[in-house]
């Protein structure tokens, strides 16, 4: 199973699927879910920008997490501060 936390549709078309290690157990979302290039649940920040450099766009989010957005990627990578672990991971469809 994929951690599904919600899907946003626009005329009845998925437009963003959302991923969320905080719906299962961390440790399980590793073992079930990698991004190309191999990118899971739990990995720091500096992981995510090794893997996609810098993101075209970083904010806070919920307080104690960074949101580091990569437009052309179509990818938007929640790090949670505290404990420097990627929680949420939502795809779309990539901006140009």
């Amino acid at each position: 199973p994929y951690p599904i936390y919600k899907g946003y549709f626009k005329d009845d078309k998925l437009i963003l699927i959302n991923f969320s290690s905080y719906v299962y157990e961390l440790a399980d979302c590793k073992k079930n879910f990698k991004l190309p290039g191999g990118l899971t649940f739990g990995a720091s920040d500096g992981l995510v920008t090794n893997e996609y450099g810098q993101p075209d766009e970083k904010s806070v989010y919920l307080n104690d997490n960074l949101d580091y957005v990569y437009k052309k990627k179509g990818l938007s990578l929640v790090v949670n501060q505290k404990e420097n672990a990627l929680r949420v991971i939502a795809v779309f469809k990539p901006i140009e």
